[in-house]
């Protein structure tokens, strides 16, 4: 009879042992898909698409910057032309003064003007490499300000939707980004960016 005891007293503890192992295992995992789930990166699609919302009108846009001071007339109806076809959606067609305008040597007053919305033009478009080389074609600084870092960065996000050994590449965008926002909410979109893209 002891014996038998004997024989039965391992195998219950075996089984406790082996039922004690299992439940740790399960909770390993599951806390390892917990962290996989809240700290994996967003896929830099959703990145930008949360955080793209161009102007509704360039027009608009550009008074908002300019107040009444706008750009020369010469400029204006080249403009007003692009700003018509770019509310109705027509993007190929909202490109064509603007590109216009940023190659006349008689508007060289409006050139940066031109090349910005050409870029956010493009960026509409799905087209972030064109978007960075009007970006890049920008004299005047200064005008555009933390505008310019914003779709810049938002260029370069878009650039790691197709490509994403450039998203390190965008972080650094992003981080120029924060580093030059001056409005708060901006600056808490572009950390909320950063934080997106970390791996």
């Amino acid at each position: 009879q002891n014996t038998g005891e004997a024989a039965i007293t391992p195998s219950l503890s075996n089984k406790r042992w082996i039922r004690v192992t299992f439940f740790i295992a399960l909770l390993v995992t599951g806390a390892w898909y917990l962290y996989q789930y809240f700290n994996a990166s967003v896929p830099a699609e959703k990145v930008f698409a949360n955080n793209f919302t161009p102007p509704e009108s360039l027009v608009a846009d550009m008074h908002l910057r300019y107040g009444d001071s706008m750009v020369g007339p010469e400029c204006q109806a080249m403009f007003a032309l692009a700003d018509e076809q770019y509310r109705a959606g027509n993007m190929e067609m909202a490109q064509e003064p603007l590109l216009m305008l940023a190659i006349d040597s008689t508007t060289t007053a409006c050139h940066s003007d031109a090349w910005y919305y050409l870029g956010i033009v493009r960026l509409t478009m799905d087209d972030p490499q064109t978007a960075i080389e009007c970006f890049a074609k920008i004299e005047n600084l200064e005008k555009f300000g933390e505008d310019l870092y914003w779709y810049q960065g938002l260029a370069f996000v878009r650039l790691a939707v197709g490509d994403p050994s450039r998203r390190d590449l965008a972080r650094r965008a992003v981080e120029r980004t924060l580093a030059n926002s001056s409005n708060p909410e901006r600056k808490q979109q572009a950390a909320d960016m950063l934080k997106d893209l970390s791996e």
